[in-house]
């Protein structure tokens, strides 16, 4: 359990129908977050024992059932998709929307949001096959800027690559592709003066 040096914690202890017995762990991996960890596990005067001898092995079989649900790692090429109310709308949306209203774009399971999107500034109906970003205000750090969309990464690597359309972009825009955690980094293009620049930050405060 001494990936990098990353501690485990926050689990318990399960059994299964056939009277084994398993601990279940998160461990910190980075930027990663914290990953799910199985082990096997006996019982020694009272007191559970982890893996073998106390020791947790790097690789273990043990009889997990697979699923089929969709995974959240896929690719995106931002085809708005039907929606599956889990309600029912009780109103129509009013014909002036508010940054809360459905915009009638579908994101798929796999993206997020860095802040509560604007929903009145993206959209997937308006180009189709592209996502369209609108910037709500000029600010200075990423970590401010509130329509980010993300996906989280996977490890132990992974990569990524996207296509941008720069050519709407207005004065003090900033349009890219970021590594964001606590510490990030991001190649972007960059509007200033009125002309575009490609450029490079890492922050690390």
């Amino acid at each position: 359990m001494g990936f990098r040096n990353d501690g485990a914690a926050q689990g318990g202890i399960v059994d299964d129908k056939d009277g084994n017995w398993y601990c279940f762990v998160f461990q910190d991996h980075g930027a990663v977050g914290r990953t799910p960890v199985v082990s096997t596990m006996t019982w020694e005067d009272g007191w559970p024992v982890v893996g073998v001898k106390g020791k947790v092995p790097t690789t273990d079989k043990i009889p997990i059932a697979g699923h089929e649900k969709k995974g959240i790692v896929t690719s995106d090429e931002f085809i708005n998709s039907q929606i599956v109310r889990s309600y029912h709308s009780f109103a129509d949306t009013p014909e002036e929307a508010g940054e809360s209203d459905y915009n009638g774009s579908n994101l798929g399971l796999e993206w997020q949001w860095n802040h509560n999107p604007d929903n009145r500034l993206w959209s997937l109906t308006e180009r189709e096959g592209y996502l369209r970003l609108r910037t709500v205000n000029v600010c200075g750090t990423v970590a401010n800027a509130r329509n980010t969309i993300s996906q989280r990464t996977f490890g132990p690597e992974c990569g990524a690559y996207i296509k941008l359309d720069v050519s709407e972009m207005k004065e003090g825009d900033v349009a890219g592709f970021a590594a964001f955690a606590e510490k990030y980094g991001y190649v972007a293009v960059k509007i200033e003066d009125g002309k575009k620049y490609i450029v490079t930050v890492w922050y690390d405060d």
